[in-house]
C-alpha cells in the first residue's frame, strides 16, 4: 500500500511502496524486533478512527525524516484515505530479501484487520520434528477443519529467499572452474611445447654443469613469466569491467580480496602446470637431449604438408 503523512503535501512523484503486516501484540516479541520509540501494539488498540499502528525505522526515515512520529497521524492510500496514528517505532527487518534495503513497513493489529491465509510464527527450543506435531495438535484442538500447510523453519525461509542467489553462485562457480581448467591446460601445453623446443638447449646446459634445480628454475620461471603477463593484461581488463559494473549496476561494496585471491590462484595454477614439464626436463640425459634436436615449427609444418601431398597422390 501507500501511506501519507497528514498535514504535509502529497508528492505524487515521491510515492513509495509501503509493506503492511497484520500482527498480534506477541509478534514483535516472538520475532525479537526491538522497540525504538513509543510502545508496541496491545489488545486495547481497538480504535478504528484513527487506527493505531507501528512503523519500522525505514518508514519513519521516509515519511517523517528527522521529526518525531510518535502520536503523529497519517492516511492510507491518499489525502482522504483512512486515518491512522503512530504509537511506536520498531527496528528494521530484512523484508525485501537479504541483499536488498529494507522496505518501509507498517504494522496493524490483527484484531482490527484480517488476513487470509493467516500465518503464525512460533518460537520454541524444541527441534522442528517435535514442534510441528505439537502445533498441529493445538490447532486441531481449536478447529479440526483448519488446514495447516507450508510449515517451515526460519532457516528454511532464509534458504528459500536466497534461491536465486545460490543459482547465480553455482553458475559463476561452474564457469570459474571451467576457466581455471582452460588456463591450466593452456599453461601446461605451452610450457610442454617450450620444453620440447628447447630440448637441445636444456641438454647443453646440463652437459655444461647445470643441475636439476637450475632446469626447474628455468622452466617454471618461464611459465610464471607467462602467467604474470596474463595477470597484468587481465588486471587492466578487470579494472575497466569493474568500473562499468559499478556504474551501471550500482555496486559499491567491491573489495580487493577477490582480485588478490584470483591472482594467487593463477600463480599457483601456473606453478603446478609448469612443474610436470620441468620435472620431465630434469630427467633428460644431456647427450640424448643434444642428439634429439627437434625441428622448428616451420620445418614440422613443411614436413607435414609434404607427407599429406604424397599420401593424396598415392590415393
Amino acid at each position: 500500500m501507500t501511506i501519507y503523512r497528514e498535514g504535509h503535501p502529497v508528492d505524487s512523484k515521491a510515492v513509495e511502496r509501503t509493506s503492511y503486516v497484520i500482527a498480534d501484540p506477541g509478534f514483535f516479541r516472538t520475532m525479537r524486533i526491538p522497540l525504538r520509540r513509543g510502545r508496541f501494539l496491545t489488545e486495547v488498540d481497538t480504535s478504528e478512527n484513527p487506527l493505531h499502528v507501528v512503523l519500522n525505522q525505514a518508514a519513519v526515515t521516509r515519511y517523517w525524516a528527522d521529526d518525531n512520529p510518535i502520536d503523529g497521524f497519517g492516511r492510507f492510500g491518499g489525502a482522504t484515505g483512512s486515518r491512522f496514528q503512530v504509537v511506536g517505532v520498531v527496528g528494521d527487518v530484512r523484508n525485501n530479501g537479504l541483499g536488498n534495503p529494507t522496505v518501509p513497513e507498517i504494522y496493524i493489529l490483527s484484531s482490527i484487520a484480517s488476513a487470509n491465509p493467516m500465518q503464525f510464527v512460533v518460537r520454541s527450543p524444541l527441534p522442528a520434528d517435535r514442534l510441528l506435531p505439537e502445533v498441529r495438535r493445538v490447532v486441531r484442538a481449536v478447529d479440526p477443519t483448519l488446514p495447516i500447510h507450508d510449515a517451515l523453519t526460519m532457516n528454511d525461509v532464509v534458504l528459500e529467499s536466497m534461491a536465486l542467489e545460490r543459482v547465480g553462485s553455482l553458475m559463476t562457480t561452474f564457469f570459474a572452474l571451467a576457466a581455471l581448467l582452460m588456463a591450466t591446460l593452456g599453461v601446461y601445453g605451452l610450457v610442454s611445447y617450450a620444453v620440447r623446443q628447447r630440448t637441445v638447449e636444456i641438454g647443453t646446459r646440463m652437459a655444461l654443469g647445470a643441475v636439476s634445480r637450475d632446469v626447474l628454475s628455468l622452466v617454471i620461471g618461464g611459465g610464471l613469466k607467462m602467467a604474470a603477463a596474463g595477470v597484468v593484461v587481465g588486471g587492466v581488463a578487470t579494472i575497466g569491467a569493474v568500473t562499468l559494473l559499478t556504474r551501471f549496476f550500482e555496486l559499491y561494496d567491491v573489495g580487493w580480496l577477490p582480485f588478490v585471491s584470483s591472482t594467487v590462484i593463477v600463480a599457483g595454477v601456473a606453478t603446478a602446470a609448469s612443474s610436470f614439464p620441468a620435472w620431465r626436463a630434469t630427467q633428460l640425459s644431456p647427450m640424448a637431449a643434444i642428439r634429439d634436436e627437434s625441428q622448428s615449427v616451420w620445418e614440422s609444418a613443411r614436413t607435414g604438408i609434404l607427407t599429406a601431398m604424397k599420401a593424396s597422390r598415392r590415393s
